[in-house]
């Protein structure tokens, strides 16, 4: 009897001792998953926040990307240029009386990939044999006329360009222009032969590094005056339709100046008149960007050229 008590109160004992060891356990059991819980929920915020890190660093430099081509942009040279200069010319045109003309061209010209805009006005003076026409080739029918002045607005020109191939890869470029000369200066003071003109004209261009050579070939249908008066002198002009051309070369000096030769010829205006050929050289300087300067003198070869000429102009884009 007292055996069985005895181990009946081992058996409680034994119980009693193992009952709190696997609450210790279970408790330890607990901390452990809580622990790996919050070892998991901060490996996890860890990776949010590479994540985020990564995804503000691909966002700066998207921006910063952005940004870069914005500016770019922004910086780029406008398509709309404007170019004044001027233009002085001297010669005897087949006559034995000079006759000097002076222009100052204002042009403003908008470019675009396939086509190119522009109208230009001018200011004349022309002091020459009166019935002379400011900027033609038409000598006067009296050689014994008085030398006169004579000064204002010119005629006004528009042109359209087609730029039908422009290929930076080959060098190649060839252009189609279209222009109209408005008869907008006065007649009867010589500035102008009162009548529209209209004129096509094919360019073709060729670099090659260094040294590139240019074309070009052009058709003018020209409006003839008639009978008129110009300055205090009867005159009958008829004019006809012209073929003209030219033909160039051109050497890179530098990646800011650039030097042209160009020949130029065209027909006579009139019947028994006089053919037009001349050699210009030319240097055209880049300033800065969207800034050039042209500088050019002109040595004529035949009596329907002025004997000398020579102007500068520049431009700017905006």
């Amino acid at each position: 009897m007292n055996s069985k008590m005895t181990c009946r109160a081992a058996v409680v004992a034994l119980v009693c001792g193992i009952l709190p060891c696997l609450g210790y356990a279970a408790e330890i059991s607990e901390a452990s998953t809580s622990a790996n819980e919050v070892s998991e929920a901060s490996s996890n915020e860890s990776e949010s926040s590479e994540a985020r890190t990564q995804a503000s660093e691909v966002s700066e430099v998207n921006s910063s990307e952005s940004g870069s081509e914005t500016s770019e942009a922004s910086t780029s040279e406008s398509p709309v240029t404007v170019s004044a200069g001027f233009d002085r010319s001297s010669g005897t045109y087949g006559s034995n009386r000079t006759s000097n003309s002076l222009s100052v061209p204002v042009t403003l010209s908008y470019d675009t990939d396939n086509y190119g805009f522009a109208l230009t006005a001018s200011y004349l003076r022309q002091t020459g044999p009166a019935g002379t026409f400011a900027g033609s080739r038409i000598r006067p029918v009296g050689v014994a006329n008085p030398v006169v002045s004579e000064s204002g607005f010119g005629d006004i020109t528009g042109s359209v360009t087609r730029y039908l191939i422009n290929d930076d890869e080959t060098g190649l470029s060839v252009d189609l222009k279209g222009e109209i000369k408005f008869a907008t200066a006065n007649q009867s003071r010589g500035l102008g032969t009162g009548k529209n003109d209209y004129s096509v004209e094919a360019t073709v261009n060729k670099d090659y590094s260094t040294f590139g050579v240019s074309g070009s070939l052009g058709y003018s249908v020209l409006g003839s005056p008639g009978s008129v008066v110009v300055s205090g002198v009867q005159q009958n002009i008829i004019l006809h339709n012209i073929f003209y051309g030219s033909v160039g070369a051109t050497y890179k000096m530098s990646e800011s100046t650039k030097a042209e030769l160009v020949y130029n010829k065209q027909q006579a205006p009139e019947i028994g008149e006089f053919q037009q050929k001349d050699i210009t050289a030319i240097l055209n300087f880049k300033l800065s960007k969207g800034k050039s300067l042209h500088i050019y003198v002109l040595r004529g070869f035949a009596k329907g050229s002025p004997d000398w000429g020579s102007g500068a102009s520049v431009s700017t884009s905006f």
